[in-house]
């Protein structure tokens, strides 16, 4: 259990700090991680250490792709991430792509 605690700390996992998810799906994976990808380069100076993106197994046959941030501040970190995904709603929604914000997840 020392151990376990010990290893959180050194990375950076909770309870020392917060995890945000942004899961993207659609009918294909390249444009889900493509999303990623950028939103990614635009957050990268947003006080988070960010993880992925990453393919995901599909769900009810959509593709669906992950980006993992471990940061201090999960409010202000998702507000300016949701911001960038409204930016891009238009354009998502053409492509079929819907995304999910999750602060502090019960699972990745």
């Amino acid at each position: 259990m020392l151990e376990e605690i010990e290893r959180r700390r050194e990375l950076g996992y909770p309870p020392f700090r917060h995890l945000v998810t942004l899961v993207v799906s659609g009918p294909e994976s390249e444009p889900a991680l493509r999303v990623l990808r950028e939103l990614k380069q635009r957050l990268a100076g947003a006080g988070a250490e960010l993880l992925g993106p990453a393919p995901l197994l599909r769900l009810r046959g959509r593709h669906r792709a992950q980006l993992v941030a471990k940061t201090d501040a999960p409010r202000a970190f998702a507000v300016q991430a949701a911001q960038l995904l409204a930016a891009a709603a238009p354009a998502m929604r053409k492509a079929g792509l819907s995304a999910v914000v999750d602060v502090d997840p019960q699972s990745l």
